[in-house]
Order: C-alpha cells, then structure tokens, then sequence
C-alpha cells in the first residue's frame, strides 16, 4: 500500500479494511488537484500485480476531483488558497512524524505532496 499520510481533514481513526472504503477515505483527504493529477499517476504506473488496487485508488481519485473541481469553483480565491496552506502544512508535519519513525519513502511522498500544493498556491497568487 501507500503512504499514509494526508492533508486536510482528520482521517478516519482505523483504516478500513474495505479495499474501496480505505481508497475513498485517501481521496477525500485531498485538498489539491495537482496532488491529485500526481496520485493518479502514481496509481497508472503500479505494477500488474498491484493493478486492482491502483484501479480502486484511481477510481475513488477521480472521483474526489469531481467533487473538489465543485467546491472550488464555490469558493473564492483567497479562502481556496488559505484551505491549501493549512493543508501544506499538514503535510509537512506528516513528512516529520514519518522521517522520525524512520519511514523516508512516507516522508518523501508527504514532501512532494507539500511542494505541489505550494506550486498551486503560487499559481493561484
């Protein structure tokens, strides 16, 4: 699997044992379209092995754009970017706990994630 790490609002306590209800519950922890284009391309390049699960992933992420594409275009500029750096700075505290835990490829994934978000906010500004 992933990481677990995410941005935005809590994550449900236990993951889910549900293949599909753990994908969701991910998804909706994305505040990002550009965090979103880059985790379905993660999904797309996984292995055969692991098709099914990125098939779920890139199922529950597209449907997470949806409803983030609506709830953008609802939201004024100033508080879209304001949603983003509390959720860039989630994710740097993410990267933190996982470098301390000693899981770095966690920690460079959290990363990336901030920098994306970053990339957006400096797009919208």
């Amino acid at each position: 699997g992933g990481p677990s790490s995410s941005a935005g609002p809590a994550p449900p306590a236990a993951t889910p044992d549900d293949p599909i209800d753990a994908a969701e519950a991910y998804a909706r922890t994305i505040v990002s379209q550009r965090v979103l284009d880059w985790e379905v391309g993660l999904a797309s390049a996984q292995s055969q092995e692991e098709a099914e699960g990125a098939e779920v992933r890139i199922e529950a992420l597209e449907t997470r754009r949806a409803v983030l594409l609506a709830e953008e275009s609802a939201l004024a500029p100033e508080a879209l970017v304001a949603r983003l750096q509390v959720a860039i700075v989630a994710e740097k505290k993410a990267a933190l706990a996982h470098k301390a835990a000693a899981r770095t490829p966690d920690a460079i994934h959290a990363l990336r994630r901030a920098k994306l978000m970053t990339e957006e906010v400096e797009a919208l500004g």
